[in-house]
């Protein structure tokens, strides 16, 4: 009888550590879903495009669809203007896609060609778009700062603790004010 209460004792002891370690977890989850849902509020899903020459103003919020339709656009229109440039675009980046690719078939034109769309805009990639006031190929994406409105291109993290958002004018940084919430 003793046996079985210093065994019983046990499990109901493990028993009891597992279930709070459990308890544990999950509320740790929920209080860390809590603050990223939280952070999530402040971010945009528009999207920022900026004509960078110095002469014009032009600037234009866009959603997602709204960006991908004028990519689009844009390269069927060097398509028809440019058609060499055009494939020389889609054959270097089917090139740097197939490097990192593994299996056989590789990359078709088609993926290479929505590669492109996703990417045109970014100044990283060097696809600026037309803009339609100045006619210059000078329009990128941009990012406007949530604390004094400046739109920017938002720099690569070029130091340790360098925030990509990091508005050139105010210095404010809302990845990084996100980050020192969830610290609290």
């Amino acid at each position: 009888m003793a046996d079985f209460n210093k065994s019983g004792m046990r499990r109901l002891s493990i028993i009891g550590l597992v279930v709070s370690f459990v308890l544990l977890v999950v509320g740790s989850g929920f209080y860390v879903y809590a603050q990223l849902s939280a952070a999530n509020e402040v971010i945009r899903d528009d999207i920022v495009i900026k004509c960078f020459n110095e002469n014009c103003d032009y600037q234009e919020v866009l959603s997602p669809d709204e960006l991908a339709k004028r990519a689009e656009e844009q390269f069927d229109a060097l398509k028809q203007t440019n058609p060499d440039t055009a494939n020389q675009l889609i054959d270097e980046t089917i090139n740097s896609l197939n490097a990192g690719v593994q299996e056989s078939g590789g990359i078709t034109p088609e993926m290479a060609e929505k590669t492109l769309m996703a990417a045109w805009g970014l100044p990283q990639r060097d696809l600026p778009f037309i803009c339609p006031k100045c006619g210059q190929e000078k329009v990128f994406r941009a990012m406007k700062c949530n604390n004094c409105d400046c739109i920017f291109i938002p720099k690569a993290r070029g130091k340790k603790g360098g925030y990509v958002d990091k508005c050139p004018q105010c210095g404010f940084s809302q990845r990084e004010q996100d980050q020192k919430n969830l610290r609290k």
